[in-house]
């Protein structure tokens, strides 16, 4: 009777598990990322970033003028705004859509504390250049407009255009700088923002396809993520054998070079960041292969 009480507990709890899964980040991006950067934010660790110096120093004077300011900032951003845009005579329905962003946008960066970010690239080729880069604000995919409104807000004020579109059933904003394309929108939990040389489209289908390796499948992510040598709150990585890779086949010449330089001996770059007691700590570590002479 015990076992059928176990696998009926397994049974109702798999889906969390699987749900779980899905909901890492990580999993929005390419197995062939190169470079990868996640900072946590401070709320997620906000006991050992108390007790650092700089989390003292913000509990104190310093850190009531940094509130002060961005509460500053978000209460005068509308106010900056209406007065520029009258002087340029501004439609009044575009400008009450920009008080709404310049809003919203003012309080993006007390959200990154507390959410952290993603930082991730990949070059896939040189001549013509073919990258993507992408900024994933994980658990703002609910409510998403601080990031969303200062993206409006810098293309308005730029006088850019921006397009939005339904794709694979996402509402997916995008600007066209061709060749390169910017693209945001929320996927799931998180929201994303895309900026590279593939359009919208393409991204969207790449991230969502069932056959993609994801990076949180690679064993460079997995090692970073398993580090627990000190608590983290930054780590990162640059897959310096696939840069090394490119310029080795742009032409043998190229090749040839890197090879004389010893570069090709350069597997990956290894980067954490984090506490110990007051103090922040840090660690970097270089993988080598064997370079013959």
């Amino acid at each position: 009777m015990r076992h059928h009480y176990g696998l009926t507990l397994l049974l109702l709890l798999a889906p969390d598990f699987v749900r779980g899964a899905e909901d890492v980040p990580e999993r929005l991006l390419p197995a062939t990322t190169q470079i990868y950067l996640r900072w946590d934010g401070i709320e997620a660790h906000k006991g050992a970033y108390a007790k650092t110096g700089l989390g003292q120093m913000m509990k104190g004077d310093t850190g009531t003028f940094v509130t002060g300011l961005f509460d500053k900032l978000q209460t005068s951003a509308g106010a900056l705004l209406t007065v520029e845009s009258l002087r340029r005579g501004q439609d009044p329905k575009a400008l009450k859509q920009m008080q709404t962003d310049a809003k919203a946008a003012a309080t993006l960066f007390p959200l990154l504390g507390k959410h952290g970010f993603i930082l991730a690239g990949e070059l896939r080729q040189l001549d013509p250049p073919q990258g993507q880069v992408f900024l994933i604000l994980p658990g703002l995919g609910e409510k998403p407009e601080p990031l969303f409104g200062a993206l409006r807000l810098g293309i308005g004020l730029g006088n850019g255009k921006i397009k939005d579109e339904k794709i694979a059933g996402r509402t997916v904003a995008s600007l066209d700088l061709s060749p390169i394309h910017v693209a945001w929108w929320a996927e799931g939990k998180h929201a994303v923002v895309a900026i590279g040389t593939d359009k919208p489209e393409a991204v969207v289908k790449n991230m969502t396809a069932k056959d993609r390796a994801p990076l949180s499948d690679s064993p460079l992510f997995k090692r970073v993520a398993g580090f627990d040598k000190f608590e983290t709150s930054a780590r990162s990585f640059v897959n310096v054998a696939a840069f090394v890779k490119l310029g080795a086949q742009r032409n043998k010449e190229v090749g040839k070079i890197l090879e004389d330089l010893g570069l090709n001996g350069l597997r990956s770059l290894v980067m954490y960041s984090g506490f110990e007691g007051r103090a922040e700590r840090g660690l970097v570590e270089w993988d080598l292969s064997l370079i013959h002479i």
